[in-house]
């Protein structure tokens, strides 16, 4: 059975966390987390994602009053144009920000974003964390920062790749064990266009402690567009 799966649009259990104050005690300082979702009424946060497509928001729900969209890594958007336009994430982030009567104001997103900008290419990919025993979600998205489209090229059906080491060794890599088709597949970017993954694997069977993570998209173009942090995995 393979170790990875897609995240499902699938109601779920209440993620919203409850307000909690910073090292400055403002009461009206809060971190929340759930599915971000945006359309014509502005942008959420949202305890759940109703399945449809495109999906909706489900309750509970906050309104982020000033959320920048282009911050937010691996937004989905249907792809037929005659559907209503609208945003979000297939998995749940974390942004903190000032509570108020009418929502949330002042918002950052509370995950750490890691990009590299290399030959036209924009990469990015959002640092959920890592912590013993759950299973780990790794949203990634490309970005074509080129005046022309271009042809991504996979030779197989992987898409993503990420590894952990320490130093010199390599201790994880996404890809182990897996089995992908077996044909060669061309994908086009236009210009300015971004190309969203989100991928969940099992529970890393390493020790807690600090790890040096690469992530990159295994189309040909984008072989030298590769993404190097620290990330520490967590008891």
């Amino acid at each position: 059975m393979s170790r990875t799966r897609l995240v499902a649009l699938v109601v779920v259990a209440l993620v919203v966390a409850a307000a909690c104050t910073t090292a400055d005690s403002d009461p009206n300082r809060e971190t929340d987390s759930g599915f971000i979702y945006i359309d014509s009424e502005g942008s959420h946060i949202c305890g759940s994602m109703l399945e449809s497509y495109p999906p909706q928001c489900g309750e509970p729900s906050l309104k982020l009053l000033d959320l920048d969209p282009d911050s937010v890594v691996a937004l989905m958007s249907p792809t037929d144009p005659a559907l209503a336009p609208v945003s979000w994430t297939d998995y749940t982030t974390t942004v903190e920000g000032h509570k108020g009567t009418n929502g949330l104001s002042d918002v950052v997103l509370a995950d750490p974003v890691h990009s590299d900008q290399t030959g036209g290419f924009l990469l990015r990919v959002a640092d959920l964390g890592i912590t013993v025993g759950d299973p780990v979600t790794w949203p990634f998205d490309l970005t074509n920062l080129t005046d022309a489209s271009t042809e991504m090229t996979f030779v197989n059906g992987q898409r993503m790749e990420v590894t952990l080491s320490n130093g010199s060794d390599e201790l994880y890599r996404w890809s182990d064990g897996m089995f992908f088709t077996q044909a060669i597949e061309q994908v086009e970017l236009a210009a300015g266009a971004t190309l969203p993954f989100v991928v969940t694997t099992d529970p890393i069977d390493l020790p807690p402690g600090e790890y040096t993570a690469q992530a990159w998209v295994t189309a040909t173009e984008t072989s030298d567009v590769v993404v190097t942090w620290n990330i520490e995995i967590t008891s």
